[in-house]
Formats: C-alpha cells, structure tokens, sequence
C-alpha cells in the first residue's frame, strides 16, 4: 500500500511537471502598449535600443508605431497620404533611419486609385520622411505588394514581394529612391516556376554578397516552400538574373497537404553551419480537420533538403517568424487546440528547436478573453523577450511584451 501511494504522487507529479504551460496571468507578468493608433498588425521588429517597431494598418492607411523598451509609445505615424495601403515590414537603417515595405493605393503617373502597387517609404533618424518609391510591373496588375526588406554593404535597400501576374519581385533602390545599377530602369522580375504563384517573404546578405531568398510558391492550390541564393551580380549590364544553389520543396507532396488564402502565407530562414532553416506556414487536411503547423527544413549549401520537421503547438499552429538568438532558433505564432479538445482560443506559441530541429520547449500564453500570437523576440541577457499582439472578440486590441527565461519559463515582475 506504501509503495502504490509513492507510485501515485510520482505520476501525479510528472503530468504536471509535462503539461504544457497556459497560465492566465494578471498584468504582473507582461507589459501593455496603451494606446497604440494601429488595427491590423503585420511585423514586429526589435531595435537596437532594446524597443520595438510595429508596422500594419491603422483604419485604411499604412501605419508605423516605435515602442521604448517598456512598451510605452515613442512616436508614431499613419500616412493617409499614401490612400489604402498597409506595411508588411520594416528595419533600421545604416544611417540611423528607418525602411518601411508594403503595398498603397496611392496614384502613380497612369495609374487609377483602384490600383494596387508596391510601396517602400524611407525615414530619416529622426523619423521624418526622405523619400517614397511606389511601382507596379505592368498595366493590366492590379495587385503589387513588397513582403520583405534588408539593406545591402552599399547602403541600398533591397525588397521583395509578388505580383498579381503571378511573378516574385526583387528591387534594389538606391538611397535617392530609384533604381540601383539599372541603365534603363528595369524592374528585375523573375518566376520560380512556370505556371505558379510566387511569393518572396524573406531576403538577407550572405557573407559573399549574394542575395538569399526564402518564400513560397503554388501550383493550382498546392502551397510549396523553397529557398534560392542569387547571385549578387544581378543588376549589371547583361541584365540577367542567375539563381545559385537553388531548391524547392519536393518533400511531403500528398494530397491531403494544402495552403490556405496567400494573405497569411509566410516563411523565414535563418542560417546556421550546415545551411539555412526554412521555416514557413503550412496546413493539411484529414478528413474534415484543418491542421496548421510551423514546417521547418534545412536547406544545404549544395540545394539539398536533409530533412523536414512539423510543429504543431497544442493542436494546431500558425507561423509569424523565426529569429535565433543565442543557441536556440525561436518559432513565434498562435496555437489553438483541435476541435473537442479544449477551449479554441489562441494562444501566443513560442517554441525553441535547436539547429537540428528537435524541440527544446514549448510555451503559450495568452490574456483572458484575448486571442493571441506571438509576433517577435529578442534577447535581454540571458532571457528572451517576446512580443505578442492581442485581440478580444469584441474588437479590442493589444500590443503586450513579457519576458522568458532560456528555459522557457515566464519571469514575472513581481
């Protein structure tokens, strides 16, 4: 009888021990951002002050808030001079300044209100606009957005994004707005696939100069991910564009495997010695069940794929980015459980795997009554940042941090 008793204390404190951390916690153990002018929220960045920049929409027109360390607002604008337009992303600049990417309905030249077209706005240090580049391919496109930005060794900006004619975007702009290395002002365009959707949502420099490109691509409905380097020399006179060490996703194709509406298609890539981690937003459907998961693969120097892994969170996950800060590579979104398997409310779900994709820990957490994601993260110390945007059903909206050790555990201010 002894010995059962201990059996049941040690199974009892195992459950607890492994079940997955949902606390509902006053404001102790996060902070709120009061009062921030912005209705849709599409990218959280951290700055180098230790803040955050939060780009979206605020009503109908692009918007970008600047938040201290605390949370507290230290500027904001909308720019409703730019119609109806939202911004997907934002960086820091070399200069001291900022980069803001999206997409507006402001007019250009021929082009009528009802147009959409890419929009890249430059900020000075002291967030005053120096100037704004607006554009779209053809005529007959009605819808141009730019997904990703970075900053190349020269100071340019470097974005990317898609078109509705079904072609990936890539611009160099120069730091007067217009168009870098091109002797006729070319737009560089290219398609991954013949007879697919493209879109890029990721860009970064490698050491060699080389441009490297994350996104995705569809045919028919079929969502697939892949990664490219391009060779820096992009923009000289023989007007070509080389991919290098280029790959596509040809792992996991059943038919059960779909995307959903390319509004909340994303993907990431991080690099770590073997290669580049992919990690992008990915949905399959058994029977009547749509589930939702972080997919992350490791992409090789030479364009192989070793392996592919699936994060589900609770149940059922979606992505917003990937950042490695320290040894860990940290997975943000929501996640909510399955149908008849808890309270379907989202969650922020933030998850660390290693640079073999096993997983390290898990946490979610979300206000009551909010649903929940997880839009960022940087370090502070040893521990982990996290900032996340709430939303009640009733409208109501939040920008709120808290903090992580580097096991995962909430740190509370009391």
């Amino acid at each position: 009888m002894f010995q059962r008793y201990w059996l049941f204390l040690f199974v009892l404190l195992f459950m607890t021990t492994c079940k997955r951390e949902v606390p509902y916690l006053n404001e102790s153990t996060y902070q709120i951002a009061r009062q921030t002018p912005i209705t849709i929220v599409r990218k959280g960045v951290p700055t180098k002050d230790g803040g955050w920049l939060v780009v979206g929409q605020n009503g109908n027109s692009p918007v970008i808030v600047k938040l201290r360390s605390d949370l507290s607002v230290e500027w904001d604008e909308t720019y409703t001079e730019f119609g109806t337009g939202m911004f997907n992303d934002i960086i820091e600049t070399s200069d001291g300044g900022y980069a803001a990417g999206g997409f507006s309905t402001f007019r250009v030249d021929h082009l009528t209100p009802i147009d959409i077209v890419n929009l890249v706005l430059k900020l000075s240090p002291s967030h005053q606009q120096e100037w704004h580049w607006t554009y779209r391919d053809s005529v007959t496109t009605k819808y141009d957005q730019i997904m990703a930005l970075t900053e190349n060794a020269e100071g340019q900006l470097v974005a990317v994004g898609e078109g509705s004619n079904l072609f990936g975007h890539f611009h160099i702009l120069g730091k007067d707005g217009k168009y870098a290395n091109s002797p006729n002002g070319h737009v560089y365009w290219f398609q991954t696939i013949i007879g697919s959707l493209t879109r890029y949502t990721d860009v970064s420099i490698l050491e060699n100069g080389n441009y490297y490109l994350s996104g995705l691509y569809a045919i028919g409905w079929q969502f697939r991910d892949f990664h490219a380097e391009l060779d820096r020399r992009v923009f000289d006179d023989s007007m070509t564009v080389n991919f290098l060490n280029y790959s596509l996703d040809s792992l996991n194709k059943s038919s059960n495997e779909m995307g959903e509406a390319s509004e909340y298609l994303k993907s990431a890539h991080v690099l770590v010695p073997e290669g580049h981690l992919i990690a992008s937003y990915f949905s399959e459907r058994n029977t009547d069940t749509l589930r939702r998961s972080i997919k992350v693969s490791l992409r090789t120097p030479d364009g192989g794929i070793p392996w592919v892994k699936k994060f589900y969170g609770v149940g059922s996950t979606t992505f917003e980015d990937m950042v490695k800060i320290n040894d860990h590579i940290i997975l943000l979104g929501s996640t909510l459980p399955l149908p008849g398997e808890g309270t379907r409310v989202s969650r922020s779900s933030v998850m660390a795997i290693d640079e073999n994709g096993n997983l390290l820990w898990e946490h979610v957490f979300g206000p009551e009554g909010f649903y929940t994601s997880a839009l960022s993260a940087q370090p502070e110390g040893n521990n982990i940042r996290i900032l996340c945007h709430s939303l009640r059903p009733t409208g109501e909206r939040q920008i709120i941090q808290y903090t992580l050790d580097p096991r995962g555990k909430m740190i509370t201010n009391e």
